[in-house]
């Protein structure tokens, strides 16, 4: 049975639940936030809601439709991710909306990370989606609407996820295992993301890398492009050195943000650098992430990270 407990979406579910009470709920919906902040739970929540059999206290978490849910059995709850994003793929799932649905008269196709369809793919699904069927909602996940096409924006209805607060992030990691004590400590090290702590603190590789960020952090606070250089230089593999700028700009975004908590390497950006300096290092980062389409020497590329860094630092 999949564990639905909600962790930091109190605003969200209130106003889905709202819009269910009033029977406005609408037939596509978008969750939008980073990746590890919740969109999934909270799709499958929706679901629930959705298709609850006990209109009156819905999603009651008891009846078969939430049970069937729960248990990730119901045959017209279909997610849709990966290698399903292909023309086929979405085709058949086109075709499977012009039927009726299986067992009972809704049917909820959940879109994972829908940004990661081709605009061509997004065409395909564009024609169900503007004439809805009675039979069939939409849910899809994204973290950057900027790839989904205006067309598609336009015809759902767009709930941006909210920030957790430091308590809701330390119950979720707790429920994942993670000690109290832990669990804090990543926060304060990795931001209130606790899916993307999960997914770092779980594998030793990425560990490292985010290591390896939080030293080169330092070395920015500390304006010391020597060691800046000498860390990159560690990395002779691409897609490390872009984990570690990815790590980075979480790091550098969370010291520009004014509630952040003021502790270790977040306190040291803070105190010597200006806003406008981190802001700047931010857009840097965002140039120097965008060159992982392109298939760059690793050894040059490590070098040119830390002299970009440091144009603007300086």
């Amino acid at each position: 049975m999949i564990d639905l407990t909600l962790f930091g979406k109190q605003s969200e579910t209130d106003r889905l639940k709202q819009l269910h009470r009033d029977g406005r709920m609408p037939h596509a919906l978008m969750l939008t936030g980073e990746k590890g902040i919740g969109k999934k739970m909270l799709a499958r929540w929706c679901a629930l809601l959705m298709m609850c059999e006990n209109s009156a206290d819905a999603p009651c978490m008891c009846c078969r439709s939430c049970t069937n849910i729960k248990n990730d059995d119901h045959p017209d709850v279909i997610f849709a991710k990966g290698e399903k994003y292909t023309a086929d793929g979405i085709r058949e799932i086109v075709q499977q909306t012009s039927l009726f649905p299986n067992d009972g008269d809704l049917r909820v196709i959940i879109f994972e990370d829908c940004d990661q369809m081709s605009e061509t793919h997004q065409n395909i699904l564009l024609k169900a989606i503007e004439e809805p069927s009675k039979y069939n909602r939409y849910i899809f996940t994204c973290e950057n609407t900027a790839s989904v096409l205006p067309t598609i924006k336009s015809r759902v209805v767009t709930i941006p996820m909210s920030e957790m607060s430091l308590p809701d992030c330390v119950s979720c990691l707790v429920v994942k295992g993670v000690s109290q004590h832990d669990a804090t400590k990543y926060i304060l090290r990795m931001g209130k993301n606790p899916g993307k702590i999960l997914e770092i603190i779980n594998d030793k590789k990425k560990i490292a890398l985010q290591e390896s960020a939080e030293r080169i952090a330092q070395c920015i606070a500390d304006e010391n492009e020597y060691d800046t250089a000498r860390e990159f230089s560690r990395y002779t593999d691409r897609e490390e050195i872009f984990g570690i700028l990815s790590s980075l700009y979480d790091i550098i975004s969370r010291a520009v943000r004014p509630d952040s908590p003021d502790e270790g390497v977040t306190k040291s950006l803070k105190k010597n650098l200006t806003l406008k300096k981190l802001y700047a290092v931010t857009q840097r980062i965002e140039e120097l992430n965008a060159l992982s389409e392109y298939n760059v020497n690793a050894k040059v590329f490590a070098a040119y990270c830390s002299s970009r860094l440091f144009e603007i630092i300086a």
